[in-house]
């Protein structure tokens, strides 16, 4: 799909965030995906309450227990002008948000797609971006390449 497509059907602008989820997450998947944005270049910090932390090993345990305690966490991820936001409400569901209104550039959307196929290729898993709580209708899917075919 060509990148103003992506921004017409993807990125519209009408007032909500867009769902990036992965479904069906388990402990190892939060793992590599710690490892992943571990490995890629981008800039991110981890909100816990008022405290801003590094993204480091300590830090996982902190976030994996912040799920089976409902305390609140908030990963930021920098791609250039955009930022994507991850929460932690379920264990299951490995979810983030992105703001179609700070895709102003080709260039902001080639990194946040090169972004989520990286990951969907890395977790082995598909991503799907949403309308906001419309996960039962992706907009788009980042399927893992399958290297065996």
């Amino acid at each position: 799909m060509k990148f103003e497509n992506f921004r017409k059907k993807v990125l519209f602008i009408d007032g909500s965030y867009r769902d990036v989820i992965v479904e069906n997450a388990q402990k190892n998947d939060w793992l590599n995906y710690f490892e992943f944005l571990n490995l890629y270049t981008c800039e991110v910090k981890v909100y816990i309450g008022s405290e801003v932390l590094e993204l480091n090993n300590e830090v996982y345990d902190i976030i994996v227990k912040s799920l089976e305690k409902e305390m609140r966490v908030l990963l930021e991820i920098r791609l250039g002008d955009v930022i994507v936001n991850c929460h932690f409400f379920d264990i299951e569901i490995i979810e983030m948000d992105i703001d179609p209104r700070e895709f102003n550039e080709v260039s902001s959307i080639r990194l946040m797609v090169e972004f989520f196929e990286s990951m969907a290729n890395f977790l082995g898993k598909e991503i799907k971006l949403t309308v906001e709580n419309g996960w039962e209708v992706p907009l788009y899917v980042f399927t893992p390449i399958d290297i065996n075919d």
